[in-house]
């Protein structure tokens, strides 16, 4: 951590932070490779875990190599697209003298403010310097996701069934959540209820990246005269675990999920 704050508590340090493309002019249309984010420490510039996700067709972040194409081009930041990194390692506004120590050309500078709090940092072009720092990992082969404040067990390649859910310091390295129920209501002829115990759904591609992972899950099932595409894409930060899911069902019947 560059510093803390006594006014902002353990989550909001832990903020996960997204900045659009419509927000960094500076990078629209350019492609991904060759930067790095930035912030200060002791006063000079040191890199930080970043990394940029793109959006698909659904309006979720896409997946390279999942069943939804990219919405733009791919590895090229679009207004829909997102710069991605950690509140907590934001640090001090610089000046000009100390951007020096970029290695690299400073391209843009971004504030984010956490209650009150405001705090910076620097994309910048033709720096070799990487953060080795990863806050988030899912292995689909052994079903765990693994963070520096949770680990979830899910059967491997169907993130759908959980198995167990611990969090650190919490209820004693125990389980504290070992369920995600999902259910679809088709409201068809001879159709029965499906949960996510009986929904047929597999790991279409993984993105592990050093501040997110991103799962992309393919859910499509046929129910008698209808089929129902659906999936999900779940991202996981270090302190958050988002399940957006998504189906597009016929005329034909209806569905509550």
């Amino acid at each position: 951590m560059l510093f803390r704050s006594l006014a902002l508590d353990a989550v909001q340090e832990m903020r996960v932070v997204t900045v659009t493309g419509e927000k960094l002019p500076q990078l629209t249309g350019k492609k991904f490779d060759g930067y790095t984010v930035m912030a200060s420490s002791n006063g000079q510039l040191q890199p930080i875990p970043f990394q940029f996700d793109e959006t698909n067709e659904r309006g979720f972040p896409y997946v390279p190599g999942g069943s939804i194409p990219v919405d733009g081009q791919e590895n090229v930041f679009e207004a829909q697209d997102m710069l991605v990194f950690m509140f907590k390692d934001a640090g001090e506004q610089v000046s000009a003298d100390a951007l020096g120590s970029a290695g690299g050309t400073a391209v843009a500078e971004v504030a984010v403010t956490e209650r009150g709090e405001t705090r910076y940092v620097y994309v910048v072009e033709g720096s070799s310097q990487r953060s080795d720092k990863s806050y988030v990992n899912y292995d689909n082969s052994t079903g765990t996701l693994k963070t520096d404040f949770y680990t979830l067990d899910v059967e491997p390649n169907k993130p759908l069934i959980w198995k167990d859910l611990t969090y650190k310091g919490a209820n004693g390295g125990k389980t504290v959540l070992d369920a995600m129920k999902i259910r679809i209501d088709p409201d068809l002829f001879l159709a029965p209820t499906i949960t996510n115990n009986l929904l047929p759904h597999s790991v279409a591609a993984v993105k592990n990246g050093p501040v997110r992972s991103l799962i992309a899950v393919d859910a499509s099932l046929n129910l008698v005269v209808v089929k129902i595409n659906a999936g999900a894409t779940v991202t996981a930060g270090p302190q958050t675990l988002a399940v957006p899911v998504f189906a597009s069902i016929p005329e034909i019947g209806r569905a509550h999920v």
